[in-house]
């Protein structure tokens, strides 16, 4: 059924309305430039149980540019690793450019829609499973669509690889494309699926992956966000074959965006 969904909902955004620009969010979310946030995760990989905090901010300068910075600090149980291993992991960087105008530090407004590069630094110990071992490079673009009834829909496609590597470090060499579905309500929440599919160059394989998320904004622009799925991409501290389970908090403050 979501092959389906992947395969026929991009033909059907062909003949939608165009990108919303600024269009109703601020009616029930908040609009302001930043966002400060703490995630937390937890995976659950065939080699290792992992827990990780997710400190980050983010930056509207206008409702076209986002900047974004996420930190990492993990809590590793891992079958080669007796006693486990704690510490800071990598860090994840990104600029996201929309012409369309509808950027603003949301935490509804997904991370792929417009133009975007981002950056995965190795700043962990690879030594001690807390990192890659690897700066992983990721381009991609999409775009946000008003259906009805208050359904939107995000289709993105991404390119992901990874180089400078240590010995022994994950390779990454992807592409992946799939369409998210909201659901926004008139209480400031929102309901949606992310699925996606690609194919890994690496180890010549489709792969498929999928989440589930939710979240609520409450009227002092605090705001939970509820995400579980399984990763068969790469994706932040998941890996082949993970399932996901998020949970985040969330701030969000300031002036609107400047309109450009």
């Amino acid at each position: 059924m979501l092959l389906i969904v992947i395969v026929l909902l991009p033909l059907l955004l062909l003949l939608s309305p165009p990108a919303v620009g600024e269009a109703d969010i601020s009616k029930v979310f908040p609009d302001g430039c930043h966002r400060v946030d703490l995630s937390y995760t937890r995976v659950e990989a065939f080699d290792a149980d992992v827990d990780l905090w997710l400190p980050g901010y983010t930056y509207a300068y206008s409702n076209r540019f986002r900047v974004q910075a996420v930190g990492s600090f993990l809590d590793v149980s891992a079958t080669d690793l007796p006693g486990g291993q704690d510490g800071i992991g990598d860090t994840f960087v990104q600029l996201q450019y929309d012409p369309a105008g509808n950027l603003t530090a949301n935490p509804f407004i997904p991370d792929g829609i417009g133009l975007y590069g981002a950056l995965s630094l190795p700043t962990g110990d690879f030594d001690k499973g807390l990192s890659t071992g690897a700066y992983i490079g990721e381009v991609g673009g999409g775009w946000l669509i008003d259906g009805v009834s208050d359904v939107w829909f995000a289709p993105s496609a991404y390119y992901q690889k990874s180089f400078a590597h240590e010995e022994g470090a994950l390779r990454v060499h992807e592409l992946n494309a799939g369409v998210g579905v909201y659901w926004l309500f008139p209480f400031a929440a929102w309901l949606g699926i992310e699925p996606y599919l690609g194919y890994d160059f690496e180890n010549s394989e489709d792969i498929f992956s999928f989440r589930l998320v939710m979240g609520k904004t409450f009227s002092n622009n605090l705001s939970v966000d509820l995400q579980w799925g399984y990763e068969d991409r790469t994706e932040r501290g998941a890996q082949r074959d993970d399932s996901v389970l998020f949970l985040g908090l969330i701030y969000q403050f300031g002036d609107p965006p400047r309109s450009r």
